[in-house]
């Protein structure tokens, strides 16, 4: 497990979780797959590759932060297309936490 190696003493392999987001068919599907990996790993950092392939994939972004689900974690999403990411992100505005930015999209 070389990544289990390069993961400090209080980090464990479930801590880190990759989506490929290529393979889910609509919004609906990318929420439920957060929503299952949180539930099942409750991972610290998670990483969803190609966002951008699934349509309106900023609505279900916007839910998730809303039900406060990315709390204590980060997230990363990316894409071959970064015109679709920067307009897409320009409807999910940085939320406010004691005075500083909880998100950063």
């Amino acid at each position: 497990m070389e990544i289990a190696k390069k993961l400090g003493a209080s980090e464990k392999i479930t801590d880190i979780a990759y989506v490929n987001a290529e393979v889910l068919k609509d919004r609906f599907d990318f929420y439920e797959t957060m929503k299952t990996i949180n539930n099942i790993y409750n991972p610290t950092h998670i990483y969803v590759d190609e966002v951008n392939s699934v349509n309106d994939w900023e609505r279900a972004v916007k839910a998730l932060v809303d039900e406060n689900a990315f709390n204590d974690k980060q997230v990363v999403l990316t894409g071959s297309s970064s015109i679709n990411r920067m307009k897409k992100t320009e409807q999910l505005p940085g939320r406010m936490a004691d005075g500083q930015y909880k998100y950063r999209f």
